[in-house]
């Protein structure tokens, strides 16, 4: 009321005063505060009240309102799967195909389409919870074997390395390339070294950075070799668009090509829309 004095909207003014004292006597049985029946009356008088005397402060209680479920622009993580929703039954697509033996699934999807959060605040807690898969996650990069090795060193401990000298983390990148190591006996050592873990996923997330941020057609074809060799594993790869080109994939690699062909593109290719 002071407020809308003070800026000249003296009806106003006085019509809050009216609906506040109303509101106090209909609800709480009360009168409106002295100072501030004097402060009505000025305004009747046609007088500009000055700044109130009373003491009193209305305050907001803090309460706890848990974490923000907002992400903005960044996709949710595998920490946020309590709070991820509206994607269940494209997450559970995936792990129905996965299960059911479809050794590579791509995501397509306009940039922003939510594939990352699908995956990982998704479907990767949904196969973390039946406790028998070994899950690595890796994007391309600017060089991919090395990024593939980073996704696997993690899990290579000292009784692997020691069993065989070229998985050490820091030669692997070259083993892989070079085809002295392969990605099948890698992951079955790995499952071999893990008790209850029989099953190895591999996650590869903006999968287009194999064109955009590596230009070498050499590491291209390596990279798609190397996964495509592992006769076992399963995959998921997320892109946008270029490597769903059928003539650019079996240009690239025959054998990925050929597994997206498997019981029709449609099963093997998901849409994120």
């Amino acid at each position: 009321m002071w407020a809308l004095a003070l800026n000249g909207q003296r009806n106003e003014a006085l019509v809050h005063y009216d609906q506040l004292e109303r509101l106090l006597a209909d609800e709480l049985g009360v009168a409106p505060l002295d100072d501030t029946k004097e402060m009505a009356d000025l305004l009747l008088d046609g007088q500009l009240p000055g700044t109130p005397a009373t003491n009193l402060v209305l305050r907001r209680q803090p309460h706890l309102v848990g974490p923000c479920p907002y992400r903005g622009l960044s996709a949710f993580q595998e920490d946020d799967a309590s709070i991820f929703y509206g994607r269940e039954a494209f997450s559970a697509r995936l792990a129905a195909l996965i299960g059911t033996g479809a050794r590579v699934v791509v995501i397509v999807g306009s940039s922003g389409s939510g594939k990352s959060s699908a995956i990982f605040a998704g479907l990767v807690p949904e196969m973390r919870a039946q406790e028998d898969w070994l899950i690595c996650t890796r994007r391309p990069g600017n060089h991919p074997v090395h990024a593939l090795s980073a996704a696997l060193a993690p899990h290579l401990d000292a009784k692997i390395i020691d069993n065989n000298g070229r998985l050490d983390p820091k030669t692997l990148p070259i083993a892989l390339q070079e085809g002295d190591a392969s990605l099948s006996a890698i992951a079955q050592q790995l499952l071999a070294a893990k008790p209850g873990i029989h099953r190895f996923l591999l996650v590869v997330d903006q999968f287009e950075e194999l064109y955009t941020l590596c230009t070498d057609e050499t590491l291209h074809r390596q990279f798609l070799e190397i996964l495509m060799a592992a006769r076992f594993f399963y995959g998921i790869w997320k892109q946008v668009k270029r490597c769903n080109d059928s003539s650019d994939t079996q240009k690239q690699s025959p054998a990925l090509h050929t597994a997206l062909m498997v019981n029709g593109r449609s099963q093997a290719t998901q849409k994120a829309t």
